[in-house]
């Protein structure tokens, strides 16, 4: 996204001085013609000594505002306007996800007409001075909040936006819907002055409001403001986070931001709430979805974690970068370094290949199809450079980034469990036969309802209310995301079979066949008038052929599908397949093996699949491996050869 404000922005650069004692001078004579608006700030809270605190809060706002800003766009009202009237309640997640993207593509805002508008040049007296007020009192009178010092009360409570979106009247409103919904924690003794009890409450009335974490395809990088953040029931985990910030603080309730930019083993990042209880505890927590104190995405592997901040980051990459270009990420001052609140870190010195005339280098993790910078270097003899705070078993690459590209500039590397420091260097010379059996990790998130697979029943019977009925067969072997089979136990004719789902546990089930002689007895043909069940459509989803769609068995409500054969015949055994996604190798399908070798992919086999595991011989040994389907799919990941297993990263 390219925006027409370069000569306004490097102004603001110019004039920004790293002095802090300096700040508000500096802000001041910036604010150009708008320096009156904030002069009346300043004067109306100097008239009155029990003003004192509101002028400091005043100044604290006035000073850091520098590179807060928002955005004008003729089609930014509408695309709100009609994110705003979709009705969540009657359409399904999907529907509402296709059509907030087909609203993105419609206004096409990001391309062309965006127009920055910095705070410092338009914001006005009277919204600092009622914003202040409300905060203020709520910090002097509030139990939420009083144990915060005033310079935490600054950066949790006060602030009148969160990052780009469109200034409202946020507070005052906000606070007159939700601040009632906690008023009885003031009298409840167990819970009298607790902020944690209070922002549970409150979470628990977003839960209510039925919100569906979905990220969008094309969903535009403007954020939301508060009237839009509140009508809309489905979004990315961004939203969820916002909309939090805005009705916790508006009630006076101090939380913040923070994110991982990009998760080190799969695509994309996260977004979640942190409280600041009376205890002086931080307690993450996914504002709306999940009470504080069950912190979101717990276990998950991280490299990086940073928070959002609106006063300015005196240490942050965009203060020292000077004229060099630097990724979006740490193109602000308003974001700090908190991976040490989260994980055990380490910091590691890089030698880089080669000697670079850039003043920063990065370290970059794989979004299963390009390297993400995550953090960055001061470069230091031309080619050493020392990262801060890294997570550990995570794959990492040194790279430079240069007119919007990055470069590659050093060897992959991960940092072990003991703090060593492992490179990963293709041997040339030494070869090895590979056997791979998927091109991306299983995950949990699938492989568990995949496994609830066993228990499930297959009953025959020529009565169709299966009074007179035998088991053909119970699937006790975990089929582990691959086709599977059960010999019948029964070798007389039936003409109804019953697939019955795991009574104990959710169950999926991708495909399914009856076999007699090793030939498939059900095929597609007329299938779906054949299946005794309310949803014939979802039925036939066990016998379409598609491995990616697959019949939900819900738990304890004994669900089941009836197979009319026409006629009693006998089967043999059954072949079936759990859900599951479709990563592992299939045979037909073609591949072609990758690895790194250096500054980028190199194409080492192409070949096509004669069965469910592919094997590779006279493969370079010690390298890090990608493995593309070019028959079909996305997903894939990076991967290193260990002891004759895919080791994933």
């Amino acid at each position: 996204m390219k925006f027409q404000f370069i000569v306004q922005f490097f102004v603001l650069t110019l004039l920004f001085s790293c002095t802090k004692n300096t700040e508000l001078t500096n802000a001041l004579e910036m604010a150009g013609a708008n320096r009156t608006e904030l002069e009346k700030v300043l004067t109306h809270y100097s008239k009155n000594p029990g003003d004192s605190l509101k002028l400091r809060a005043a100044e604290f706002l006035i000073s850091n505002m520098v590179y807060h800003h928002t955005f004008e766009h003729k089609n930014l009202k509408s695309y709100y306007a009609e994110m705003t009237a979709l009705n969540y309640n009657s359409l399904s997640a999907d529907k509402c996800h296709n059509k907030i993207d087909s609203l993105s593509l419609k206004y096409n805002i990001e391309s062309k007409g965006l127009k920055i508008k910095y705070d410092l040049f338009t914001i006005k007296a009277v919204y600092l001075i009622k914003n202040i007020d409300i905060a203020l009192d709520d910090w002097c009178n509030n139990p939420w909040v009083e144990h915060l010092s005033f310079e935490e009360f600054c950066e949790y409570v006060l602030p009148y936006r969160l990052e780009n979106e469109n200034l409202e009247d946020w507070r005052a409103t906000i606070k007159t819907k939700f601040q009632q919904k906690i008023k009885w924690a003031e009298v409840v003794d167990d819970a009298r002055n607790s902020t944690y009890w209070a922002a549970r409450h409150l979470t628990d009335s977003l839960q209510r409001r039925g919100y569906h974490i979905y990220a969008y395809k094309k969903a535009i990088t403007i954020n939301c403001p508060p009237s839009v953040l509140e009508n809309i029931k489905l979004g990315p985990c961004d939203h969820y986070a916002q909309s939090t910030i805005f009705i916790m603080r508006a009630c006076g309730i101090p939380i913040c931001i923070d994110f991982t930019p990009q998760w080190p083993n799969r695509s994309m990042g996260h977004t979640w709430n942190v409280l600041f209880d009376e205890s002086g505890v931080e307690i993450p927590f996914m504002g709306g979805q999940s009470a504080p104190g069950f912190p979101n995405r717990q276990g998950d592997l991280m490299a990086k974690v940073y928070r959002k901040t609106f006063a300015y980051q005196y240490e942050s990459l965009f203060h020292i970068k000077r004229d060099e270009q630097v990724p979006a990420l740490f193109n602000t001052p308003y974001i700090k370094d908190v991976t040490h609140k989260y994980i055990k870190s380490f910091d590691t010195k890089v030698k880089l290949l080669k000697k670079t005339d850039n003043n920063f280098a990065y370290l970059a993790v794989f979004d299963n199809s390009k390297w993400i910078p995550i953090q960055w270097g001061k470069i230091t003899h031309g080619n050493h450079v020392e990262f801060k705070a890294m997570g550990k078993n995570c794959m990492y690459m040194p790279v430079i980034y240069t007119n919007g590209d990055i470069t590659s500039v050093g060897n992959p590397f991960f940092i072990s469990t003991k703090n060593k420091v492992i490179e990963i260097k293709p041997d040339l010379h030494s070869k090895q036969k590979m056997y791979l059996l998927r091109k991306y990790p299983i995950k949990r998130t699938i492989y568990i309802p995949s496994r609830n697979i066993l228990g499930t029943t297959i009953i025959a019977s020529n009565d169709l209310s299966f009074k007179d009925s035998a088991i053909a067969g119970i699937i006790t072997r975990d089929p582990k995301f691959s086709w599977d089979t059960l010999q019948s136990k029964t070798k007389n004719t039936f003409r109804y079979w019953k697939i019955r789902g795991n009574i104990k546990s959710t169950c999926n089930i991708a495909e399914f066949q009856f076999l007699h002689k090793n030939k498939i007895i059900t095929d597609t043909t007329n299938l779906s008038a054949n299946i005794l069940v309310s949803d014939k459509n979802k039925a036939t989803f066990l016998f379409d052929n598609d491995i990616l769609s697959f019949v939900d068995f819900r738990k304890g409500l004994y669900e089941w599908i009836v197979v009319d054969l026409g006629k009693p015949v006998a089967v043999d055994y059954f072949r079936f397949l759990p859900r599951n996604d479709d990563n592992a190798i299939v045979a037909g399908d073609s591949y072609e093996l990758m690895i790194w070798d250096k500054t980028g992919w190199k194409s080492l086999i192409k070949c096509t699949a004669t069965s469910n595991k592919l094997i590779l011989r006279n493969v370079p040994a010690g390298g890090l491996y990608l493995l593309h389907n070019h028959t079909k799919g996305n997903e894939e990941r990076i991967f290193t050869y260990e002891n004759g297993k895919q080791v994933w990263w």
